[in-house]
């Protein structure tokens, strides 16, 4: 699975929390100035929560915005995705 973006150096995103099969992944290469996101089902079921940087969720490009999104639509069924913005989810 994957987990994260990069091959070297920071990476744009990462999950930290694979909640369909109930296990945190290691983080210890974290995105340059994090936030939290998540990622839902159509059901509004949480799946993986994870850190993005910054300036990706700030781009106005909106594909770029997505993709953790576009990771895991098809291979786990993720329909949306939530920020961590003034301690509230907001959807992207």
């Amino acid at each position: 699975m994957t987990v994260s973006n990069s091959i070297t150096g920071p990476p744009n995103w990462v999950i930290e929390k694979d909640f369909l099969n109930d296990r945190t992944l290691d983080v210890s290469n974290m995105p340059i100035d994090p936030i939290a996101f998540r990622l839902l089902d159509g059901d509004g079921n949480v799946y993986f929560e994870g850190w993005v940087t910054k300036a990706l969720v700030c781009k106005s490009e909106a594909e770029v915005a997505f993709e953790p999104l576009d990771s895991f639509k098809f291979s786990h069924g993720c329909t949306s995705m939530q920020y961590l913005e003034n301690e509230e989810w907001k959807e992207l």
